[in-house]
């Protein structure tokens, strides 16, 4: 039974570190983002965020919603591997915005041995992760008197429970914290993410990702804008993300965008990668977004989302 979890244990971080460029830190998949929008733009989106995936990528995001949306994302991965998010939240009048956000990272089948290398019973390591949210828009503030013109900021939280399976489980409790800021067309952000305990497989404890991201984006016009993300990571390099799209609308009811991106996460994966690319289409309030994102000799991986805006 030790043999199966230590095998296990080596399996998973060795795939920690091809994914997501050597993480000394548990839980590297509270990294992978959320929606595929967000991916195609190389996952460059803390200051654009404004419907329920914002729980990811700023949750001070979801301040901006009028109204309900939800999301789910599933991505396919090499082998047996998927990843897949769920989100939705609500916008109440003077109170809030509140929000709930499921993730999931299955690493496939595990054959299992004893410690004479007979095989056992299968089983399926996976690490999950459950957050509630709450956002809310301050004050604004005045920038230029005479002309009447205002920064809108906005403050969000998130606490989360993760868990991660493989024979036994461990788990842990964070907090991300996160502030928004815009003003024309321009917006900024700001997120301290994965700040909590440490988990504790076997003998070995391990801490989270602690993260500090920050991003500003640009609506260059009602079609184009572009985006760019810097993280901090405290378990490995410091990385950059850019991204941009463009959006064509035929109708009321219809519209596509096409998108891409660039991130250096994954540089020191041989072969093509860190560049992503994507479209969406929306039809009568239903969105749907597919990427591309290449992971070098490791494989491609597809990333799939469904969203729509709502009211209680």
């Amino acid at each position: 039974m030790k043999l199966t979890i230590i095998i296990a244990l080596l399996l998973v971080t060795f795939v920690h570190e091809l994914a997501f460029s050597a993480g000394t830190a548990t839980a590297q998949f509270l990294k992978m983002g959320a929606d595929a929008k967000a991916a195609s733009l190389g996952g460059a989106y803390c200051a654009m965020a404004n419907d329920s995936t914002a729980i990811y990528w700023n949750p001070a995001g979801i301040s901006a919603m009028s109204y309900g949306h939800f999301a789910f994302s599933h991505a396919i991965w090499f082998g047996d591997m998927s990843y897949d998010w769920f989100s939705l939240a609500h916008s109440f009048d003077g109170i809030g915005s509140f929000g709930f956000a499921a993730q999931y990272f299955s690493y496939g089948q595990i054959i299992g041995m004893d410690e004479f290398g007979n095989k056992t019973s299968n089983f399926f390591p996976s690490d999950t992760a459950l957050t509630i949210s709450y956002a809310r828009e301050m004050e604004s503030i005045c920038v230029e008197e005479e002309l009447f013109e205002f920064a809108k900021i906005s403050l969000g939280a998130n606490l989360k429970y993760i868990t991660s399976t493989i024979k036994h489980t461990a788990d842990a409790f964070a907090t991300d914290i996160g502030a928004k800021v815009e003003y024309e067309n321009i917006s900024a952000g700001l997120v301290l993410q994965d700040v909590g305990t440490s988990m504790k497989f076997l003998s070995e404890e391990s801490q989270l990702p602690l993260n500090i991201k920050t991003g500003i984006a640009y609506k260059i016009d009602q079609e184009w804008f572009l985006v760019s993300d810097v993280n901090i990571p405290f378990d490995s390099d410091p990385n950059l993300a850019v991204g941009g799209q463009y959006s064509y609308s035929f109708d009321d009811l219809l519209s596509i965008a096409c998108r891409a991106g660039l991130n250096t996460t994954t540089k020191d994966v041989s072969g093509i990668s860190g560049i992503s690319v994507g479209f969406g289409i929306t039809y009568d309030g239903f969105t749907f977004d597919y990427t591309f994102l290449p992971m070098g000799d490791l494989g491609d991986t597809h990333r799939l989302s469904i969203s729509s805006n709502f009211m209680f």
